[in-house]
């Protein structure tokens, strides 16, 4: 028997999923503004793992298994994210994706991981390393950072290779649909270290 307050806080935590998910798209339509970056890249979670045996764990019902799996992009890249552009992103795995982020005041956002979340589902996640700095040119407003391709396998998890790699034409087009007088850059990463 689960606990009354405990449904009302997973209920409260779907609205907000909701809610920021209707927000993330309204988002990506708006230029950024002088004190924002728009980043423009993709995550590709490869999975070889046990799909029927994350389902069982969790405990999901039936319609949930043809759900896609999400990405949960950050939230927040430097201290200057602010509750304006606090709000979730996810995308479909492997979908190019748009995002706002306040300017960096020391240049670079911290770029630590993506939340990868079977079958769409919250609390069925794990999170993927990414841990590039994503250099921030105060004159530059709109960031192409690539595509992250990680491949993990089996039911713990091995993350077996994180590639980096361009696909700058691509993402080009898709930015001109939606922003056919701005230019996209590529952007300069490095490690975290």
């Amino acid at each position: 028997m689960v606990n009354k307050g405990l449904k009302k806080y997973f209920f409260c935590l779907l609205l907000i999923t909701i809610a920021s998910l209707a927000l993330g798209a309204e988002e990506k339509l708006k230029k950024p503004n002088a004190k924002q970056v728009l980043l423009v890249g993709k995550i590709i979670v490869d999975t070889n793992l046990d799909r029927d045996f994350i389902f069982n764990t969790f405990k999901m019902k039936d319609k949930q298994k043809k759900a896609s799996d999400l990405i949960l992009i950050p939230r927040q890249m430097s201290s200057e994210d602010k509750s304006d552009t606090f709000i979730s992103r996810f995308v479909n795995n492997g979908t190019l994706f748009f995002a706002h982020y306040a300017k960096p005041k020391k240049g670079v956002l911290d770029f630590y991981s993506v939340d990868f979340c079977f079958f769409s589902h919250y609390l069925a996640a794990i999170t993927l390393p990414i841990f590039k700095q994503i250099v921030v040119p105060n004159d530059t407003q709109y960031l192409y950072i690539g595509t992250f391709k990680i491949s993990v396998r089996g039911n713990d998890f091995i993350i077996e290779e994180i590639a980096h790699y361009d696909e700058y034409d691509e993402a080009k087009i898709e930015f001109a649909k939606l922003f056919p007088k701005e230019e996209l850059k590529r952007a300069v990463l490095n490690p975290i270290e």
